[in-house]
């Protein structure tokens, strides 16, 4: 069975808040990344106008990174969420999150592909796959 499958099957959840896979304990390992625009954070010879563009346009993307974090606390039925900050982006993880319906509620509530992406990763008990 592929990994495409396994995500299309549905789940039976039991009350530890794993899910049960032919009678072995599943774990989804969701990720929430947030990144900021691809551009270096270094830059020179530029002129005053272009560094008060660059700084607003990191402003409202910080802002809208800021807004995703504020509607997935929202969304989420907890708040263990491990959070790390790069200069890339934000990451956000967590065991058991149902992230079918995270996708759906992030974009309805106005976001686009653009302010997150949703990661999955499949455990069992004994590790990662």
């Amino acid at each position: 069975m592929s990994f495409t499958d396994l995500l299309a099957r549905p789940r039976e959840a039991d009350t530890s808040g794993t899910t049960s896979d032919s009678g072995l304990p599943v774990v989804w390992h969701v990720i929430v990344d947030i990144p900021f625009a691809n551009w270096t954070l270094r830059r020179t010879g530029v002129t005053l106008e272009d560094a008060a563009e660059d700084l607003r346009l990191r402003s409202a993307r910080l802002a809208r990174a800021q807004a995703v974090l504020a509607t997935l606390r929202r969304v989420s039925d907890s708040d263990d969420w491990q959070v790390s900050i790069t200069q890339h982006g934000i990451r956000a993880e967590r065991d058991g999150e149902p992230f079918e319906q995270l996708d759906r509620q992030l974009t309805d509530a106005g976001f686009t592909a653009d302010d997150f992406i949703v990661h999955v990763e499949y455990a069992r008990s004994w590790g990662m796959l």
